[in-house]
């Protein structure tokens, strides 16, 4: 099982006072579910609840797991607000308050993210389009400070 509190250490390294929103995009439409998407929406809800518990630890906080209809299309705008719970909130007023966004979905949201880092230059994002909870064991368990340290 991946030790995820050593991945958002070693990956984003949260910081206390910082705020961390995990995004998460859903079927809608002619956009149908499949097994590997609805696994991923799984995934997603794990991490933030993962996220939640580090941040209680190190002293930043979470906002609840935002959900948005997918976009359809990789790299496309995403949509103008999102769902906080049962409460559509502008996806841009979130993007003001976070330092951190994990965006795990089906359709890459990397441009968007990029704008959203331009515009706050104190956030950052990973967008992880079609990732999946086999990873866990494989490429997302790698150690990432090694990692970093054979780079520099």
């Amino acid at each position: 099982m991946i030790d995820l509190p050593k991945l958002f250490a070693d990956v984003f390294d949260p910081q206390p006072g910082e705020t961390a929103l995990v995004l998460v995009d859903m079927p809608h439409g002619h956009l149908n579910d499949t097994p590997d998407w609805a696994e991923r929406r799984a995934m997603a809800s794990r991490w933030h609840s993962a996220l939640e518990m580090f941040g209680q630890h190190r002293g930043f906080r979470v906002l609840p797991l935002v959900t948005y209809p997918a976009t359809g299309a990789h790299n496309a705008s995403l949509p103008p607000e999102g769902m906080l719970g049962d409460a559509a909130t502008p996806l841009g007023t979130l993007a003001e308050q976070a330092t951190l966004v994990l965006a795990l979905t089906q359709f890459s949201a990397s441009a968007p993210l990029i704008e959203w880092t331009a515009r706050q230059p104190n956030l950052r994002a990973a967008s992880m389009p079609m990732v999946a909870p086999a990873m866990e064991a494989t490429a997302l368990a790698a150690d990432y400070a090694e990692i970093a340290r054979s780079c520099a």
